[in-house]
């Protein structure tokens, strides 16, 4: 659990270099870094959080010992890691070399740990954020193909609602998140994100639907309007119609909605009271709550303006994430790629598959 300052981990080659760990102004004297490996993920924490105290909390940590690691790790190296300033604490010029090593020592010791998987060693887990709607019918299929590299690692999927969800991974709490933004949410959302050193993939474009069982009066339509969708009670997963865009104001303002917390609970009250069920065309499908046999799904009609739905991917820049979280994301554009985009629901609404 010791690194000599004399060599560190290549991230390019998974193998331990010889290269110098040196830093301009360093004036300790050459020689053993006696460092545990253990402290990295520590100070990298304090990085992402801008507080020892918060750093502190989630890592579960007394604040006191933190503070205690983090000036025996700046001892160690010789020089100052942070300075505090209004905005929080920062890292100094040569604190943002050392951080940036150390991601990258990290990450390497992850694949190291992988290596030794029969040696009984696991690596943190990995933990993705989800919003309600997103991690209906794909969690299963994405930890089997995570759980298939024999990692030694667990995978978490945590539900939040969508305005708890992002400030999780703005706050460093997780590194990946899946959850909905709409075609007028996208662009803004993506840029925003990038100031903060996160990106934005839209893995799947989709499009509100309407879902009846058949007995329904509605399931005589094959489109929904106005008229149609303010006469109705309609249940939804929760964050659907809390947005700022004109289909939500006007949906939260004209509509009787009823939001449950996943779209399992969603199927369960919608069949046992005849509601009119809503949701993205791809949750409803992947998540098997469509069921041709006995549901009718709707499309919205154009007056409603409602916008498509993206399913994101929303994740740290590639030098924050540990190796088991690279393998998922892969795994996760992987799954992906293997669905072609909606025409406008057609293939549910014909009773196909959408692979």
């Amino acid at each position: 659990k010791h690194y000599r300052r004399s060599r560190f981990f290549d991230p390019s080659c998974s193998a331990i270099c010889a290269q110098s760990f040196s830093f301009e102004n360093n004036q300790k004297e050459k020689g053993v870094l006696a460092m545990q490996l253990e402290y990295f993920p520590y100070v990298l924490k304090i990085g992402r959080q801008k507080s020892v105290s918060a750093a502190a909390k989630a890592l579960n940590l007394r604040q006191t010992t933190l503070s205690s690691i983090l000036s025996s790790v700046e001892e160690e190296v010789g020089f100052s890691i942070f300075c505090r300033t209004p905005n929080g604490m920062v890292p100094t010029i040569l604190g943002e070399q050392f951080l940036a090593t150390l991601r990258d020592i990290n990450v390497q010791t992850e694949l190291l740990y992988s290596l030794t998987a029969h040696e009984g060693i696991h690596a943190q887990p990995v933990h993705v954020v989800v919003t309600p709607a997103t991690s209906a019918g794909i969690a299963l299929e994405l930890t089997r193909r995570f759980h298939a590299y024999e990692l030694k690692c667990d995978l978490f999927f945590e539900e939040q609602p969508r305005p708890a969800a992002l400030p999780m991974i703005l706050q460093g709490n997780a590194n990946i998140c899946l959850f909905y933004v709409s075609d007028n949410e996208i662009d803004e959302l993506r840029q925003a994100l990038e100031e903060q050193g996160l990106y934005v993939t839209s893995l799947y474009a989709t499009e509100f639907c309407g879902i009846v069982k058949l007995d329904h009066p509605l399931a005589a339509h094959n489109v929904l309007t106005k008229e149609e969708l303010s006469a109705y009670s309609i249940i939804t997963a929760t964050g659907f119609f809390s947005g700022g865009a004109r289909f939500s104001r006007w949906a939260s303002q004209h509509c009787n909605i009823t939001s449950v917390p996943n779209f399992y609970l969603l199927q369960s009250i919608m069949e046992q009271e005849n509601m009119l069920g809503v949701g993205p065309a791809f949750t409803l499908a992947a998540a098997n709550i469509y069921d041709p046999a006995r549901h009718k799904l709707l499309h919205f009609s154009e007056d409603l303006l409602s916008p498509r739905m993206h399913f994101c991917l929303i994740q740290r820049e590639e030098s924050y994430l540990r190796y088991q979280e690279k393998i998922l994301i892969n795994e996760i554009l992987e799954y992906f790629s293997s669905f072609s985009p909606l025409q406008h629901g057609k293939q549910l609404m014909e009773g196909g598959t959408e692979k």
